[in-house]
This record gives structure tokens, C-alpha cells and sequence, in this order.
């Protein structure tokens, strides 16, 4: 910051205000004088979307903000609080029988919640008046001394940090790397509709459970308060998915190509999917991650336009709280500095890069298992047995804890950015 700014607030912009954005809101009010501000697109809150995953990680960093309690209403977890089990497409029996939580780390279990309820938990505890609706950014002017962030239709902004939690086709991104998103070569197909509609059907889970079929995989789990959420990833070929849009119904059609696809599989996938409504479905996409996710010392990357790959791990949204998490440490640290933010950025960039990059890495690893491994077995029983030795990969990512990754980064560059 500059000299004239050393009594004035640090005034930060956030650029979005769905999951990522809105949790930036509220964790970054908590700073000692800072101006904040979020400018989110959209007219008001959309109900969009249908299930998000909340990882043992992610529990953990909301935890730092809210009371687990006060959230625990809207959260479904499995009988047995284990984490999602996974099922033979054909004859639905469990690869591996799901292990319990310890009782002591029952309210950072994995967790499901409908995406909307979620949003609206954070937003409530967005201070009064910080987010201004109906704001669509076309892009950010960075300079020694701020940013300048220009709108449509709207007057110009000045910052002096702007935090891009815009999502993974984030205007800012593109700005200033000019990259693709590429089909990944799946869409997802969902819908979180009242589970009356399918209690008395034989068999239907009470886990977080995902059918696990050759190219495809149907996953399933009920929601609090009275929902039931369905999600299926089925490979579609391009001229397919680049007509769908993620807020959009797909009619009668994306649930015929369901039961169509499903018809051979575990019998209950089909009584569910007779009764389902209409689902909406969107092609899983991504664009290259960014390895610096500092610009000028004035822009920051969270979130989707951080990592964009839609689809990864469920734990899309618990990353980007992580950088957001990430990112208060490493400016209360500079706090009592009038915020240094060279040094701040510094440590953000070092606490979540290589995470983030060996995450990027496995997904590339998991493909490769998928095409060269699994699917190369030569029946349904060494198939199987392929995928009980493959096991699972992500625990390392769901369970991260990036307040303990920040603490080792700071420390290890300790004298390079206080001495």
C-alpha cells in the first residue's frame, strides 16, 4: 500500500458471490481494517446447481468462520457417517463395506448439502450491504498503486486487492493467461427432487453411494431436510454437450438418455430414474490450472478460476475455501504492517501452488489408470478386482488441511518475509 493509504481501510473487491466469493465476504470481514466489497453478475441468488460435496478438510475451514452447528441442519450424512461408498454397476454389492467415522471427528465427516441451502447459509453472514447484485465485470486494470475494475454499464472501480472468485470460465483468468476450457469428454446429468418420491422403493440407499460401471458411473444420496439427489457422468460426444447448459432442464430427453443408459445396471438406478423428474446437464469441462495465482500483487485467483476443472473429487468448492483460507492467514499475518501485500501474496502463492498442482497431476494420473488399467481388464471379474486394488486416491485431497500447510510455509520463509 502507499504512504497516503497508511490510515485508510485496505480496500478489497471480490469478484463473484456464489460459494467461493461469499465465503471470501465473510472471512475477510473478519480482518482489521479492510473495505470490502463483492460484485457478483447475476440479478440475485440463483438456484442452481444441486448437490455439493463438504470434504473433512473443508469442514474443517468453515469451521474457522461458522459455528458447525449452526450448519449441521442442512447437512446429510450416510447412517454409518462413513464416506462414499461405492457399488458394482450390475449386482450393486460394496467393493469395499463403508468404514465409520471416529465418533470424535463426526462433525468434520463427509457431508452432503443441496447447493442452494448452502449458499444461502453463507450469504446470511455476508455483512449487510457488501454485495451489490447485477454488477457484470469485463475485465481489471492492474497498476503499481491498484486495480481498476471495469464493468458493464457501470462506473469504474478502484482496489487495492481484487480477488477473482468468478469461476471456471472467469473473465480475469482469461484476461491474462488467454486460455481454453476443453470438453473433458463427460456430462454430468442431475436433480435434487423430494425423496417421497422414491421412499418406497426396495433398496434405495441411505449412503453416499456411487455405482461404478466401465466409462460411467451413477451416483446417489439423499439431502437434508427431504431431498434426493441424483448424478450421473456418462460420455457424450461433443456435438452433445456443447448444447447443454448447467442451468438449464433438459425435458424428457436427458431422462430417457438415462434409463436408456442404465436399463442393464443395478435394477433400483432404474426405479429411481422412472419416477425422477427432468434433470439438467452440463458438460464437464476444464482449462489448464494456473501456477501463479498472483498477478501485480493486486489480483488474486480462488476458487474455480483458480483450478478449473469441473467435477474433481466433489471437493471443487472446499479448495477454494481453502484459498481462501489461505489468503486471510497470509494477510493477518501482514496485518499490523499496514498489509504488506507483496509479502502476503508471497505466502498465499506458496501455501496452495503445489497442493494444487499435485491435485492437477493426479487427475491427469486417474485417467490414465481409468484408460490404460481398468479398462483394459478382460472380464467383469478382473475388472473388478482392478478396481478393488486401485482403492481409493483422493483421501490426501479431501482431508487436506491448509491451515496446518500455511503454518509450515510460513516458517519455513519466516526470515525472508518478517526478518
Amino acid at each position: 500500500m502507499t504512504a497516503d493509504s497508511e490510515t485508510r481501510p485496505l480496500r478489497i473487491a471480490i469478484l463473484g458471490a456464489g460459494l467461493v466469493g461469499a465465503f471470501a465476504a465473510v472471512a475477510l470481514s473478519k480482518l482489521p481494517n479492510v473495505e470490502i466489497t463483492v460484485y457478483e453478475k447475476s440479478q440475485g441468488i440463483r438456484e442452481v446447481g444441486a448437490a455439493i460435496t463438504l470434504t473433512e478438510g473443508g469442514l474443517v475451514t468453515l469451521s474457522k468462520v461458522f459455528d458447525l452447528e449452526e450448519l449441521e441442519p442442512i447437512l446429510y450424512r450416510s447412517p454409518k457417517h462413513g464416506h462414499i461408498t461405492r457399488r458394482h454397476w450390475k449386482t450393486g454389492e460394496y467393493f469395499k463395506e463403508p468404514e465409520p467415522t471416529h465418533p470424535d471427528e463426526l462433525k468434520y465427516s463427509h457431508a452432503k448439502a443441496q447447493r442452494i441451502l448452502l449458499l444461502e447459509f453463507i450469504l446470511k453472514h455476508v455483512p449487510e450491504g457488501l454485495i451489490k447484485y447485477d454488477h457484470e465485470v469485463k475485465g481489471v486494470d492492474v497498476k503499481p498503486d491498484g486495480a481498476t475494475i471495469n464493468f458493464k454499464d457501470r462506473t469504474p472501480v478502484r482496489a487495492d486487492l481484487v480477488i477473482s472468485a468468478d469461476g471456471i470460465y472467469s473473465k480475469i483468468r482469461r484476461q491474462f493467461t488467454n486460455d481454453k476450457i476443453i470438453y473433458k469428454g463427460a456430462v454430468a446429468y442431475r436433480n435434487v427432487f423430494d425423496d417421497s418420491i422414491v421412499n418406497d422403493i426396495p433398496g434405495v440407499p441411505d449412503d453416499v453411494t456411487v455405482w461404478i460401471g466401465k466409462g460411467s458411473a451413477m451416483f446417489m444420496t439423499r439431502l437434508t431436510p427431504g431431498k434426493f439427489n441424483v448424478a450421473a457422468h456418462l460420455r457424450d460426444p461433443p456435438d452433445v454437450a456443447s448444447k447443454l447448459k448447467w442451468d438449464r432442464g433438459t425435458g424428457d430427453w436427458g431422462k430417457q438418455r438415462l434409463i436408456e443408459h442404465f436399463k442393464d445396471w443395478d435394477p433400483v438406478i432404474g426405479k429411481i430414474l422412472d419416477v425422477m423428474p427432468e434433470s439438467i446437464a452440463f458438460p464437464l469441462e476444464r482449462a489448464p490450472w494456473l501456477r501463479n495465482l498472483v498477478v501485480g500483487n493486486r489480483i488474486v485467483f480462488v476458487g474455480d478460476a483458480a483450478h478449473p476443472t469441473s467435477g474433481v473429487y466433489g471437493a471443487g468448492a472446499n479448495m477454494g475455501w481453502d484459498d481462501v483460507w489461505a489468503l486471510y492467514k497470509s494477510l493477518t499475518e501482514t496485518s499490523d504492517r499496514d498489509y504488506d501485500l507483496p509479502s502476503a501474496l508471497f505466502l498465499f502463492n506458496e501455501t496452495r501452488v503445489p497442493f494444487l498442482k499435485r491435485v492437477e497431476e493426479q487427475i491427469d494420473i486417474d485417467q490414465a489408470i481409468g484408460a490404460k488399467y481398468l479398462a483394459t481388464a478382460s472380464d467383469d471379474d478382473e475388472w473388478r478386482k482392478r478396481i478393488e486394488k486401485r482403492g481409493l486416491s483422493a483421501k490426501w485431497i479431501t482431508a487436506h488441511n491448509v491451515n496446518l500447510e500455511f503454518e509450515k510455509v510460513r516458517d519455513k520463509h519466516f526470515l525472508d518475509v518478517f526478518a
